[in-house]
């Protein structure tokens, strides 16, 4: 959270209008002028929120606004249990640590040794496996490509006489939601759109829209947007996000970003989507029906970059011109100890729109 800064510019605005004279005149009154136009506020920047609605719902709003153009990811997550129960697991130092929910907690960070013939009669942690396996000696296997576990099960205490396996794999997070796109004009702190472009995210155009925002410069958005009847599509207090304030080069954005998703920039084969960015700001991605090239450069706006790709292939379903923005995210640690940056990438044209959150290994 953020602490507005309309308190600070009212306050500095009643000392400036408070104006003194000699010492027992009462001061002058102050010139009005009805006709004085406001001062015009800037959306450019990084704008985000988070919202959890009253079902529960994580709602995540992020936009990039720049010099008359702007993009606005909105993300609807919600968890897709693969079972009744919630489960989650974490491995460590050849420990696979288990947690399972369901009503109650049934496991609670079980450390479970892989790879190795586990007694549950004799658990040297005490009661926690509490029947695990199917039968009291199993072995724990995990598959760090597929993020699964596999529990073998064997009727003797040496794990020799097989009887039984089942697999499981983490409770996962569902994501959807869509993209907006298009231009904007900006007076005083009215902004106002007509072009809006609205997508399923990482998906195809769905409609024209439109839509308004009352602005204060680095500070917050009141955004209202409109579907093509006119309805209200969406209401959001966006807060200027302190990444604006990170201070990033092209070159510092070489190597290679990967992104987590499937769809891929609209690639539907592919081993891993990967896209390589050079020290000038040239960026790639090939797979095997579809192929991405593009430059990222940069602007006169702290932290957001314009981007421009072309996307080809004879097979390719996303095949086109895009512009769209990137954004440095700042860095992070994964569970692993291991540290990593962060970028986002949102781009659209008149058939489809992407936006992704890549990570790139941080060198030592």
């Amino acid at each position: 959270m953020k602490i507005s800064v309309l308190i600070i510019l009212l306050t500095s605005f009643l000392l400036s209008a408070c104006g003194g004279g000699s010492s027992g005149k009462a001061p002058d009154a102050p010139i009005t002028d009805d006709t004085a136009e406001a001062e015009t506020q800037s959306a450019n920047g990084i704008w985000g929120e988070d919202v959890i609605t009253a079902e529960g719902i994580d709602t995540q709003l992020f936009g990039i606004f720049n010099e008359g153009e702007f993009a606005l990811a909105t993300l609807i997550i919600s968890e897709e249990p693969v079972s009744e129960c919630f489960i989650s697991f974490e491995v460590n130092s050849g420990f696979l640590y288990y947690t399972e929910s369901c009503e109650e907690i049934q496991y609670d960070a079980v450390p479970l040794e892989l790879d190795t013939c586990l007694d549950d009669d004799n658990d040297a942690n005490g009661d926690l496996y509490n029947g695990f396996g199917e039968r009291n000696n199993f072995i724990v296997r995990y598959d760090s490509s597929t993020n699964f576990i596999t529990v073998d099960s064997y009727d003797d205490a040496n794990c020799q006489q097989y009887a039984s396996s089942f697999s499981e794999t983490e409770t996962v997070e569902s994501i959807s939601g869509n993209i907006m796109a298009g231009t904007y004009s900006i007076q005083g702190d009215q902004l106002d759109t007509d072009s809006v472009k609205l997508y399923a995210l990482n998906d195809d155009f769905i409609e024209n829209g439109s839509g308004t925002a009352v602005v204060t410069s680095a500070s917050t958005m009141m955004l209202t947007a409109k579907d093509g009847a006119g309805a209200t599509s969406l209401e959001a207090n966006l807060l200027y996000e302190d990444m604006n304030d990170l201070e990033v080069s092209i070159d510092a954005l070489a190597g290679t970003w990967e992104i987590l998703d499937s769809t891929c920039f609209g690639s539907v084969n592919f081993n891993s989507c990967s896209l390589s960015i050079n020290g000038t700001g040239n960026i790639s991605l090939d797979t095997t029906d579809c192929q991405l090239e593009g430059t990222i450069s940069q602007t006169a706006t702290n932290n957001v970059m314009a981007l421009a790709t072309s996307i080809t292939g004879d097979n390719c379903a996303s095949a086109g011109q895009y512009t769209g923005f990137t954004v440095y995210a700042g860095s992070d640690i994964d569970d692993d100890g291991e540290s990593y940056e962060e970028a986002v990438m949102l781009m659209s044209n008149e058939q489809s729109g992407f936006g992704y959150a890549m990570q790139k290994q941080q060198m030592p």
